[in-house]
């Protein structure tokens, strides 16, 4: 999602950019289907800030995700700091950003006191960009990062259950996530059954971390009501991420297309749901690598 950063742009509101981003994902829901999430597929990394190396958060993840292919981004001046120049005419990617204040009675805490927008430029608006502080993804075969998946899921200690049922659910009663034997998954014209194994238990995974006993999220009182279809998007968003993040080769779930207008529907009546779907997607994440430290610490 684009907007002119030039100083004679306008800079949209919070509720504008949020108008404009769902908007942007609804049409790409109708136009893809149950395979909405399939242009992230194609990331090699989850967005990082060029200039300081880390990871973006919440709501950004998405919106750089769904911007465009880059896995870098940086300010137009933290670009000039690296030694780049954005090419004329090119158009920054509008993140959210919080705005921090300093309490009157305490100066020594500090507490967000709202959001502005800021734009980004991605490493393909550059003239000249400097080294990538990204690794290139194939150096990287697809069986090690199947190990790192493997490891990654087996660090939340969560119970996987393997079934012949050929169905994929979390069930919050048994804190169980059940999942169909590897060998009932197929392939793809895009992805390997392996690949598509994976995409699936990350799904699942992100249902697991709403439980009560950890982000105590999970609110729906039946299948198919709104809180339900808020949830899906939130584990859609979450696997999306989580593929990305691991190196898989993301492949939504075909019944996800069961809850297609449920999402469509509510994100018309509050365009800030998918912010809000991707920022509890994003601590979904969070909490599962805290496990991934927990278990280096223990070995």
């Amino acid at each position: 999602m684009k907007f002119k950063a030039d100083k004679d742009s306008k800079t949209p509101s919070n509720k504008q950019l949020m108008n404009a981003v769902t908007d942007n994902l609804i049409s790409l829901m109708k136009t893809e289907g149950a395979h909405w999430t399939k242009p992230f597929a194609s990331k090699g990394c989850l967005p990082v800030n060029a200039s300081t190396g880390k990871e973006y958060s919440g709501s950004n993840v998405l919106l750089l995700m769904m911007a465009t292919e880059d896995c870098e981004f940086a300010g137009y001046s933290q670009w000039v700091k690296l030694g780049a120049k954005v090419k004329k005419g090119e158009s920054g990617h509008a993140i959210v950003r919080p705005h921090v204040a300093k309490d009157k009675k305490d100066p020594e805490k500090k507490f967000i006191a709202g959001f502005g927008i800021t734009y980004v430029f991605g490493r393909s608006q550059l003239d000249n960009p400097p080294p990538s502080i990204i690794e290139p993804s194939d150096s990287i075969d697809i069986t090690e990062r199947l190990e790192i998946a493997d490891s990654y899921f087996a660090a939340t200690g969560a119970k996987i259950c393997h079934s012949a049922s050929g169905k994929a659910f979390y069930s919050p009663q048994s804190d169980a996530i059940t999942i169909p034997s590897r060998e009932l998954f197929s392939a793809t014209k895009t992805s390997t059954a392996t690949e598509t194994y994976y995409s699936t238990l990350a799904h699942e995974c992100i249902h697991w971390t709403g439980n009560s006993k950890r982000l105590d999220r999970i609110k729906h009182s039946g299948w198919g009501d709104d809180l339900y279809a808020f949830e899906e998007l939130i584990a859609e968003i979450g696997a999306a991420m989580l593929s990305v993040k691991l190196g898989i080769s993301n492949k939504p779930r075909a019944d996800h297309a069961e809850y297609l207008n449920s999402w469509i529907t509510n994100l018309q009546d509050d365009p800030e749901a998918m912010f809000k779907a991707a920022k509890k997607a994003y601590q979904a994440i969070q909490l599962i690598d805290g496990f991934q430290a927990n278990q280096a610490a223990a070995a």
